[in-house]
């Protein structure tokens, strides 16, 4: 049976342990974390394995029986030929293993002018001492542009790619082709979220092998231009979840987040926002409980639906 996932980019700005409640609740089965080289999780992640979020997010995987399936994202980057334990890389590495995740994504950049599938190598052998499998996105402009280019890149190592499945345009049969031609580099696939609001025609994903993992994400846009890392949020946009100046959200994990007393004057104005966020983990639920549905329709065989 296929394992389905949600990745976090589509629940923000809930946190990470906010994600592995709603996985929960919503009946998915795993989750996959931003942990390196995008700037809205720096807050949650910058402190690698001493981030206090690690701990918080162990105890919630333990107690909701949620695994985590990937962990991203690194860059493939010449920086990869020299160890260094302060790099984003190096990040992904090491909380990917200390979480459980069984695959660590990469992303071929438009600015390298190395080979890819020389840095995918090395990739493949750091990640191979923590236990993890490399996956290599297809993404628009960049050297692994479509599947095809990302599984010659991964070629002859134990990496695999992520294959991005549109219920919009794909068909069944072409989805079915595909996978036998990718075989074993098929690491998992991903359906936008977007593409399952409406009604999903059953089987489209009906010959995935069962070891093959479904995750509930988006398609990647082109990769920006490599920034520094930052601490905090860009001027205009909102704090991230966990970050000491902007709002607590829902599963936030915090030392020093006690609620507002009985006398806080600010009590009635700490309860409306509470209210609202409330209500919008409800809407994000109902959400991932309706794809989580229309998952099991595209892996069900046209067949199984007349029974």
């Amino acid at each position: 049976m296929n394992r389905i996932a949600v990745h976090q980019s589509i629940v923000h700005p809930f946190d990470p342990v906010g994600l592995v409640r709603l996985a929960e609740r919503a009946g998915i089965d795993s989750v996959g974390l931003h942990v390196a080289t995008t700037p809205e999780v720096e807050t949650w992640w910058v402190k690698g394995i001493g981030a206090a979020m690690l701990r918080d997010l162990v105890a919630a995987l333990l107690a909701a029986r949620v695994t985590v399936l990937d962990v991203g994202r690194v860059r493939l980057g010449p920086e990869l030929r020299v160890w260094d334990g302060q790099h984003a890389y190096a990040r992904a590495l090491e909380l990917g293993v200390r979480l459980g995740a069984q695959f660590v994504t990469a992303r071929a950049d438009a600015g390298v002018a190395d080979d890819p599938a020389e840095l995918f190598a090395v990739l493949d052998e750091l990640a191979g001492r923590y236990r993890l499998r490399p996956l290599l996105a297809a993404v628009a402009g960049t050297p692994a542009a479509t599947p095809a280019a990302a599984a010659a890149i991964v070629e002859g190592t134990r990496g695999g790619i992520v294959l991005d499945v549109s219920p919009s345009t794909d068909s069944p049969a072409a989805v079915a082709e595909t996978v036998v031609e990718l075989g074993e580099l098929l690491g998992y696939v991903r359906v936008p979220a977007h593409e399952l609001g409406g009604a999903t025609a059953p089987g489209l994903l009906a010959t995935l092998p069962p070891q093959v993992p479904v995750v509930i994400g988006e398609p990647p846009a082109p990769v920006p231009a490599p920034a520094s890392p930052v601490l905090s949020t860009a001027p205009g946009t909102s704090a991230p979840s966990g970050d000491p100046a902007g709002p607590a959200r829902p599963g936030i994990a915090t030392s020093s987040a006690d609620a507002a007393g009985p006398h806080d004057p600010t009590a009635a104005t700490e309860q409306a926002r509470v209210q609202a966020e409330e209500q919008a983990e409800a809407e994000i639920l109902a959400r991932l409980t309706a794809w989580r549905a229309a998952v099991d329709e595209l892996l069900r065989h046209p067949a199984a639906s007349d029974r």
